[in-house]
C-alpha cells in the first residue's frame, strides 16, 4: 500500500497500492482451465499454479498478468490416505489429517481429467473456499501418483501405441507423442535407453481419450566391487559398493548371484536405491592374511620372496611369481632384478599352490580407527564392528612385530582396521595404542604428554604418555 507523510513526519497508509499506478486490476476472477488456456501466453506467471483459485489479477501497462492477489481460496496439500464416494482424507507433512467433501469438485489426476477413485495414495493439492458456518467448498483437486515403473529393456519403436506394456495416448487411433511429457535425465521418448529407470504417470482415461502421459527418466548407476551385502536378497536388503552402502529399492529385482565378491554395475531409482545388479565379474579374493616382515629380490634363477607373520604368531616365507602385479622388473646392465612392491608392516591376502610358491597375492588397504573397545562383547565403539575367533591382531613392540590376543587390549585403543567383506567382523586390527599393561601399584616415570579424552560411557578421563624404562607407554585414568 502507498503511504503519505503527515506534517509530523509519520507515514499514513492509503487505500491505493503501487499496482494501482502501473496497470489495471480485475477482481474476483476464477482461474479455471478455460481461463488458463486463453491467458497463459499473456502472463508472466504460471497460471497452472493457481488453477481452481479465485482472486484479483494485476496487469502491467503492457496488459500482461504480473500478480495474483487477494485470494478468496485456500489450498491444502498432502497424501490421500482413504476415500469414499463423497469424502477424501488428506494427511499433510505434519501428520494432520483433514476430510474434504468432493461431490462437486473437479478432479485433475496426472495432468488429465480424472476420477476420485484414482486418488488413493496420491499426492494432492485441494483448493477450497471457506463459506458460512465454517463449511468448506472444494473447488478442485489436483493429484499426482506413480502408476507404473520400469527398468528399460528395449527402446521405443516409432509409431507404436504401447511401450513395455504402457499405453501411449492416441489421436484417431495413432500414437500422439505430443501428449507424452518426458522429463528428468532425458526429454524425448526416443532418447530413453536400456537400463534407464522410468516412473510413469498415467491418466485414468482410455488411451483414445487421454490427454497426457508423464514419463520421468532416471539414468543413474554405480560401478564397483560389491564388498558386503545383507543376507536378505529382497527389497529390505542392501549392498556396499566401493565402501558406500546402497539400500535396495522398493522396485528391487533380485538375482541368484547376490552376495559379496562381485564386480557389479548397480542401476538406481530416483531415490538412489538399487533396482538391479549387473554382475560383471567375480572377484574371489585369496583367503589368508599376512603381515609383511621383509622381502627379498629375485632374478632369472630364483623368485622374489616375502616373509609373512601369520595367524598364531608364526612366520612363513613364499616365492612370488614374476607375473604378479606386486612384482617390479628392474633392468640393470645385462640382467633383470625382480623386486616386490611391499613394505614392512603392509597387510596382504594370499593363497598358495600347495608348495612354497604363492598363487595369488593382493595388498589390502586399512582404515584408521581410534575409540573404545568392549572386552565383554568384542565390539569397537558404536560402529557395530567386532572381534571374533578369526580376527588377527598385530602389534609392533620395540621394533618387533607379533600377534597378540584380544585379552591384551585396553578399553581405549587406536590403530588400523580391515573389516570383513561378508559382515561387520574385524579381519585385521593393527594395534598402535591401547596395549593392556601390568605394573606395580606405584611407578616413577616422567610424563611426556597429557590429553583429555572419553571412556566408553562418555565420561572424561585422561591419557598419559609416559616413559617407562626407556620406552614410551600409554596409560589412562579410570575417572
Amino acid at each position: 500500500y502507498q503511504v503519505r507523510i503527515n506534517s509530523d513526519g509519520y507515514p499514513v497508509e492509503l487505500e491505493e497500492t503501487l499496482f494501482d499506478n502501473i496497470g489495471t486490476v480485475e477482481e474476483d476472477i476464477d482461474i479455471n482451465e478455460e481461463f488458463i488456456q486463453d491467458n497463459q501466453e499473456n502472463s508472466n506467471i504460471d497460471l497452472e499454479e493457481y488453477k481452481f483459485h479465485n482472486g484479483d489479477l494485476y496487469y502491467n501497462k503492457e496488459g500482461r498478468i504480473v500478480y495474483i492477489g487477494n485470494l478468496n481460496t485456500k489450498e491444502y496439500q498432502g497424501t490421500v490416505t482413504s476415500l469414499s464416494s463423497r469424502l477424501i482424507f488428506v494427511k499433510d507433512d505434519g501428520g494432520n489429517t483433514k476430510p474434504f467433501e468432493i461431490s462437486d469438485a473437479e478432479i485433475i489426476f496426472n495432468k488429465d481429467r480424472g476420477r476420485y477413485t484414482s486418488l488413493q495414495d496420491a499426492e494432492v493439492k485441494v483448493v477450497y473456499q471457506e463459506e458460512e458456518r465454517n463449511t468448506l467448498k472444494v473447488r478442485g483437486i489436483i493429484g499426482e501418483k506413480v502408476t507404473n515403473t520400469l527398468l528399460v529393456a528395449s527402446t521405443y519403436n516409432e509409431g507404436s501405441i504401447t511401450y513395455n506394456g504402457i499405453n501411449i495416448p492416441t489421436t484417431d487411433g495413432q500414437a500422439d507423442l505430443g501428449k507424452v511429457e518426458v522429463y528428468g535425465d532425458v526429454d524425448s521418448i526416443f532418447d530413453v535407453r536400456a537400463n534407464d529407470f522410468l516412473y510413469f504417470y498415467e491418466s485414468d482415461r482410455t488411451p483414445n481419450n487421454r490427454n497426457h502421459l508423464g514419463i520421468e527418466v532416471v539414468r543413474n548407476s554405480v560401478e564397483g566391487t560389491l564388498r558386503s551385502t545383507s543376507t536378505n536378497n529382497d527389497r529390505s536388503g542392501f549392498g556396499s559398493i566401493n565402501g558406500t552402502r546402497y539400500n535396495h529399492s522398493e522396485y528391487y529385482q533380485p538375482s541368484d548371484k547376490f552376495g559379496p565378491g562381485y564386480y557389479v554395475r548397480a542401476y538406481l531409482d530416483g531415490e538412489g536405491n538399487v533396482v538391479k545388479y549387473d554382475y560383471l565379474q567375480y572377484l574371489l579374493e585369496p583367503n589368508t592374511y599376512g603381515l609383511v616382515l621383509y622381502t627379498e629380490d629375485g632374478n632369472h634363477a630364483s623368485l622374489p620372496r616375502v616373509t609373512l607373520l601369520i595367524k598364531g604368531g608364526s612366520q612363513a616365507t613364499y616365492g612370488i611369481p614374476y607375473d604378479s602385479d606386486l612384482v617390479i622388473d628392474i633392468n640393470e646392465f645385462n640382467f633383470t632384478t625382480y623386486s616386490i612392491n611391499l613394505r614392512r608392516g603392509d597387510i596382504v591376502k594370499y593363497s598358495i599352490n600347495g608348495g612354497g610358491t604363492i598363487e595369488e597375492i593382493i595388498k589390502k588397504e586399512t582404515q584408521d580407527f581410534s575409540g573404545t573397545y568392549n572386552e565383554n562383547n568384542g565390539e569397537f565403539d558404536d560402529l557395530n564392528r567386532y572381534l571374533n575367533s578369526n580376527s588377527i591382531i598385530y602389534h609392533q613392540d620395540g621394533g618387533t612385530w607379533k600377534t597378540i590376543s584380544s585379552r591384551d587390549l585396553s578399553e581405549i585403543v587406536s590403530g588400523k582396521i580391515i573389516t570383513s567383506a561378508v559382515n561387520n567382523s574385524v579381519d585385521i586390527f593393527i594395534l598402535e595404542e591401547g596395549l593392556k599393561t601390568e605394573f606395580e601399584n606405584f611407578i616413577y616415570a616422567p610424563i611426556l604428554n597429557i590429553e583429555e579424552t572419553e571412556n566408553r560411557e562418555g565420561n572424561t578421563i585422561y591419557k598419559f604418555n609416559i616413559n617407562i624404562e626407556g620406552r614410551e607407554r600409554v596409560l589412562y585414568t579410570q575417572n
